[in-house]
């Protein structure tokens, strides 16, 4: 049996605020053990990535419709797996250079399209300079005065 939505919103919101404490006596001990108090430059600190379950769908849904950006939806999905902070990092990296990749390749294509429109665009004003031209010359022809026909008794 699957829990309901309220239910599941409830665990999801337990098990945050569960890592958010955690993350806080984790990062607490560690200072104290190693010696590195709050007035270093950075101190470290430690934490706990938690993801929502069942939120997977969810995301990647959001994702395919446009609504949340790779750097929210791919975190969130590799987290949900079990994958690692380095990994989702380097898996984010990734996906970014091949939007990137992507995006040039469009860009690209569209830069061709216009090339290629403007050059279809000139041809067509060359062939229409050229016909109005033959269009300038035929009724030039047509407004020359026709001689008469000669008679035929003479």
């Amino acid at each position: 049996m699957r829990p309901s939505r309220p239910r599941l919103s409830l665990l999801n919101t337990t098990v945050a605020q569960l890592a958010r404490n955690v993350n806080h006596v984790l990062t607490a001990c560690f200072r104290e053990i190693y010696g590195v108090g709050d007035s270093s430059a950075s101190p470290p600190s430690l934490l706990l990535l938690t993801s929502p379950l069942a939120a997977t769908e969810e995301v990647a849904n959001l994702f395919g419709a446009g609504l949340a950006p790779l750097k929210i939806a791919m975190p969130s999905v590799l987290n949900a797996i079990g994958a690692d902070r380095d990994q989702i990092e380097e898996a984010l990296a990734e996906a970014e250079k091949q939007q990137a990749e992507q995006k040039t390749r469009e860009d690209r294509e569209k830069d061709g399209e216009v090339d290629g429109n403007k050059v279809r665009l000139d041809l067509e004003v060359k062939q229409a300079d050229a016909n109005t031209e033959k269009t300038r010359a035929e009724t030039a022809n047509l407004k020359k005065p026709q001689p008469a026909p000669k008679a035929s008794g003479e």
